[in-house]
């Protein structure tokens, strides 16, 4: 997998456009239950930071280290580097 953003990391966070606040509603009414989420592709993070209000835990990946680094971080908020499809937060998924 390439990575295209770690070389501008934080201009990428500075400079992105927020989510909308109905995609983020949309999301978590169609969960189950609000214990645990996980962020695939986080990148900084701006996703997940924000889905923190509703999730008792939020796990985020990326296969940017740099991304990573500048992430928007949160105490419910646990980020890993990985560029495997299946990590460590994948035995807590449901199938």
């Amino acid at each position: 997998m390439k990575d295209n953003f770690s070389t501008s990391s934080d201009k990428y966070l500075k400079y992105r456009p927020q989510y909308p606040h109905r995609l983020i509603e949309l999301i978590v009414s169609n969960c189950e239950n609000q214990d645990r989420a996980w962020d695939v592709g986080t990148g900084n993070g701006q996703m997940a930071s924000l889905i923190t209000n509703y999730f008792r835990e939020v796990h985020a990946t990326d296969i940017s280290e740099n991304q990573l680094v500048n992430s928007i971080q949160t105490p419910t908020l646990t980020t890993q580097c990985s560029q495997q499809t299946l990590n460590k937060f994948s035995s807590m998924t449901r199938m």
